[in-house]
């Protein structure tokens, strides 16, 4: 059976091997469930659905005191309500801090990767439960 920390460092290590959509969308999913809503990371296609209900002066001002260029592929709001845009999005993805809540929730965040990860840990514990039950069988 895996220790707690070895679960953390291969729920880490799947992350870190995700491309990066894949890695918005678990980041996101995992935003959402841990009420962090306001480190969500859009995509750039989805700019003008965000801004809507924005002023276009809203919309100036969140562009000239964030660091935004529309070239990129995702953007966010940082602590000031402005946008920050990136190519990178892993930059503002923290994979130890996900694989931390995965392990302690044994939730996989709506990745199918990450739970066949958490299937496997139970089947483990199954075996060592059923070996422990022979031992004390034969005893």
């Amino acid at each position: 059976m895996k220790t707690y920390e070895e679960k953390i460092e291969t729920i880490k290590n799947i992350i870190e091997d995700m491309d990066d959509s894949n890695a918005v969308a678990l980041h996101n999913e995992w935003c959402y469930e841990t009420n962090n809503c306001d480190d969500e990371i859009i995509e750039m296609e989805r700019f003008d659905e965000i801004c809507e209900g924005m002023t276009p002066s809203d919309i100036a001002r969140s562009i000239a005191y964030g660091d935004f260029n529309p070239n990129h592929d995702y953007f966010h709001f940082n602590g000031y309500g402005n946008f920050e845009s990136t190519g990178d999005p892993t930059d503002w993805i923290y994979p130890g801090d996900i694989a931390r809540d995965v392990v302690d929730r044994e939730k996989s965040f709506e990745n199918d990767e990450i739970q066949e990860e958490i299937d496997s840990w139970s089947e483990d514990e199954d075996e060592e439960e059923d070996e422990s039950n022979e031992e004390e069988e034969g005893v």
